[in-house]
């Protein structure tokens, strides 16, 4: 599907979807479509990214909207407190966290953040960046290096992004301190 014609929109297809409710994260489209097409990297990365978080807004307001209908049914009524206080106090490093990290379900997190109410400009912002690191960190690793880090980026995606993020909260940390 990489060198399909529409290969562009399915990648939109699936960034969109991915952020919502589809289990398959749009890196196994974005990879193979920048080594067929190197020239095209920021292009890809910056698809991927606005399409993943409009993908995230839409999980934002199904988690905002029907809360009063399924929210409860999956969050029970003590404990939606305590989870409410640690997303009003860390909202953005979780939404920096998830959107980040292969390993976190980025649309749970998406719909949670509609279902306590996190402040829709932090979910913005935090998507916004979480995923344009990822998808430009990629696309950039990709571009320099081509298929000589593909394999080494699909043997080591989830250690990378995970002492990525761990730098991130370190300097978060270092910043809330001073």
């Amino acid at each position: 599907m990489a060198e399909h014609r529409l290969s562009a929109p399915i990648l939109c297809l699936i960034a969109f979807s991915e952020s919502i409710f589809f289990p398959i994260p749009p890196d196994v489209m974005l990879i193979p479509m920048i080594l067929v097409k190197r020239s095209m990297a920021w292009i890809y990365a910056g698809l991927t990214t606005i399409f993943s978080s409009l993908g995230g807004l839409i999980g934002y307001f199904v988690g905002y909207f029907f809360y009063e209908k399924i929210g409860v049914l999956i969050v029970p009524e003590n404990t939606l407190n305590q989870y409410q206080i640690h997303f009003n106090q860390y909202g953005l490093l979780i939404i920096l966290a998830s959107g980040f990290l292969p390993i976190i379900p980025f649309k749970l997190f998406t719909i949670a953040s509609g279902f306590f109410d996190l402040s829709l400009g932090i979910f913005i912002i935090g998507s916004i960046i979480s995923r344009g690191l990822r998808y430009y960190l990629i696309a950039g690793l990709l571009w320099k290096f081509g298929k000589r880090v593909r394999n080494f980026i699909e043997t080591n995606l989830n250690l990378l992004f995970f002492i990525f993020a761990l730098i991130l909260i370190f300097l978060y940390l270092l910043y809330r301190m001073f």
